[in-house]
């Protein structure tokens, strides 16, 4: 559907005068902010990831409306199935590169990834691994052209897959799997998630490892967060970061090859995935842990 015929039938917007714009920042959704009389509005109109992808909206939107009764996303107000999500409208911003460095703002976060793997619960299984396994697998189907090294770096993954599967308590936690500054909403006083396409059952390390890698935080930085989630910090913690650091990073490789053989579905039509991908191996492959 496309956001005019929302507008014409959804009835919280009916017998009122409507704006509404643009918000930027997604590569697979289109989003808007929609003012009216009866308030202000986030509307989401899904693209056909998910359905790529083999994830049920409904559970998606559950995932939602949890997080909203928690207080650590928007208030859902109307879901249309695999069409549109309706929230409230939060007057954050998604963070800057410097803001998640400062020493209380990464503290909200990591405080937030623990509300969400403690106390969040939904019949959804869905890690870090089962994320690529997919994409991979459309991306054979589709004939995507891959770079050179491409079958090793995904042996590596079944290797931190194998190891990580000994964890029984951090392995299988309830996770928004993509933490990432754009996602991350702040007012000055309050901080929200959003974006729930990717969530379920997977490793609490792969939400941690997001945060880090995509944001280039030091070892201190990681030591930190990772005292603070834990309680307690020893050195296996950071290595086990770094393993799960490396299998994010595949997993946005994956991510951008596979959206190199799509056109529409609500994805950007100006962002070079296929370049991104290759840039992405070419880290992975150099050792670097960090974008």
């Amino acid at each position: 559907m496309t956001i005019q015929e929302i507008l014409r039938c959804e009835p919280l917007f009916q017998n009122t005068e409507v704006k509404f714009s643009p918000v930027e920042g997604g590569l697979v959704n289109q989003s808007y902010r929609i003012t009216c009389a009866n308030g202000d509005y986030y509307l989401r109109i899904y693209g056909a990831q998910a359905d790529y992808l083999g994830l049920d909206r409904t559970l998606e939107e559950q995932a939602c409306r949890q997080a909203g009764r928690l207080g650590i996303s928007p208030t859902v107000r109307k879901s249309a199935g695999t069409g549109y999500l309706i929230t409230d409208f939060f007057p954050g911003r998604p963070f800057d590169g410097k803001a998640i460095h400062r020493p209380e703002i990464l503290r909200q976060v990591i405080a937030m990834v623990k509300a969400i793997h403690t106390k969040m619960d939904l019949p959804r299984a869905f890690s870090a691994f089962d994320l690529i396994d997919r994409y991979v697998q459309q991306i054979r189907e589709r004939h995507v052209a891959t770079p050179p090294g491409f079958g090793q770096i995904l042996d590596q993954v079944d290797k931190i897959r194998f190891l990580r599967s000994a964890d029984k308590e951090y392995s299988r936690v309830f996770c928004h799997n993509d933490v990432w500054i754009n996602n991350l909403l702040y007012d000055g006083e309050r901080l929200i998630i959003v974006d729930w396409e990717l969530c379920g059952y997977g490793d609490a390390y792969f939400d941690l490892a997001r945060i880090a890698y995509l944001e280039n935080t030091s070892v201190q930085e990681e030591k930190r967060m990772l005292e603070q989630y834990f309680g307690f910090f020893e050195e296996e913690m950071l290595h086990t970061l770094q393993q799960m650091k490396y299998v994010g990073m595949v997993s946005e490789a994956v991510w951008a090859l596979f959206h190199s053989s799509i056109q529409g579905d609500g994805h950007s039509q100006t962002y070079d995935y296929t370049a991104f991908a290759k840039e992405v191996i070419r880290i992975l492959e150099s050792g670097a842990t960090h974008f």
